[in-house]
């Protein structure tokens, strides 16, 4: 092995003069016997003393690998020349860089790359909160063992629009209709049952709705989620009771309607507002099988769920 001494050269020997077997089977190749040096080393690590070798990693008996850079090349990877390329201009950026803007990593496979462990807070973020130190990112999202990644808000902008556009595509569209579908399967789509189907459930377990009522509206919250796929906010459906809940209005599916986001927030438990066909609300008490408004993308017939022609009776205090 070449001492520490034999190290300290200012020039370095040509790749030319390595080392090489001059017979057997590896006559031609690089002997690794002879290039091996004390001390420790990563990846991509100059020789410190043949040019245009580099340190590839380690035999499992602790034997050191030293090649050129075809090897990188012939593996379709970054050679150690562009990653020390990389370091150089990360070491400039860090150098320069204003407070404002975080660090970046100097070594390691992403060297150039935000710092991610520097931008850690204390507190749980939402995605697109601002960085408490750095105002030009923001929180995207987290890695599976918990690390927080804040991205540009160039970036960040750019991905919620690549996102946007991946979900209103037919693939995009399919394969959230999938993960819904699995959700339900699964129970892990608590929110459906939060909304609706838990209501309905303790309706049946005080005895007000038959078990029968409560499955139909689990249909209908299954009917809910498939027609909001890909659709924007103001887009989207919602299930409302006719009677209100807060007026004795029971989650069955002859009280349920569904309707868009923005007017079931506009009708909250002030009325008892029927959708009509035409997309307006209008005020009748003789209810007839529901039709989706024709002025939406979506339109359905709720007619395999069996509503039924109902007659409400006005509270005179009703306004």
């Amino acid at each position: 092995m070449i001492t520490q001494t034999t190290l300290n050269l200012v020039t370095k020997l040509p790749l030319s003069e390595a080392p090489r077997w001059t017979k057997g089977q590896y006559k031609g190749n690089l002997n690794q016997t002879l290039l091996q040096v004390s001390g420790e080393f990563t990846s991509c690590v100059p020789h410190p003393m043949y040019e245009g070798l580099f340190y590839w990693g380690n035999q499992p008996n602790g034997t050191q690998r030293w090649y050129a850079e075809d090897l990188w090349k012939d593996k379709g990877i970054a050679t150690p020349t562009e990653i020390h390329e990389k370091q150089r201009k990360a070491r400039e950026c860090n150098l320069k860089k204003p407070d404002s803007e975080p660090r970046v990593l100097e070594d390691g496979r992403n060297v150039g790359l935000i710092d991610q462990q520097a931008m850690q807070v204390s507190w749980i973020p939402t995605q697109g909160d601002v960085h408490p130190k750095y105002p030009n990112y923001r929180y995207f999202n987290k890695k599976k063992n918990g690390t927080q990644i804040w991205i540009t808000l160039e970036a960040f902008k750019k991905k919620k629009e690549q996102t946007k556009s991946y979900i209103n595509s037919p693939e995009g569209r399919e394969s959230l209709r999938k993960t819904v579908k699995k959700q339900l399967e699964n129970g892990t789509r608590s929110c459906v049952r939060v909304e609706m189907y838990d209501k309905a459930h303790a309706e049946y377990e005080e005895g007000l709705i038959t078990l029968e009522e409560r499955n139909k509206v689990w249909k209908l919250t299954d009917l809910r989620i498939e027609l909001n796929v890909g659709l924007e906010l103001k887009d989207k459906w919602n299930i409302d009771h006719i009677i209100p809940e807060t007026h004795g209005g029971l989650t069955t599916i002859q009280n349920l309607q569904m309707v868009p986001y923005s007017w079931h927030g506009s009708k909250l438990n002030h009325n008892r507002h029927v959708m009509a066909h035409n997309g307006s609300d209008c005020d009748i008490w003789y209810r007839t099988p529901y039709v989706m408004p024709k002025t939406r993308e979506w339109t359905h017939s709720l007619a395999n769920v069996e509503i039924t022609t109902l007659r409400f009776q006005r509270p005179p205090s009703y306004s």
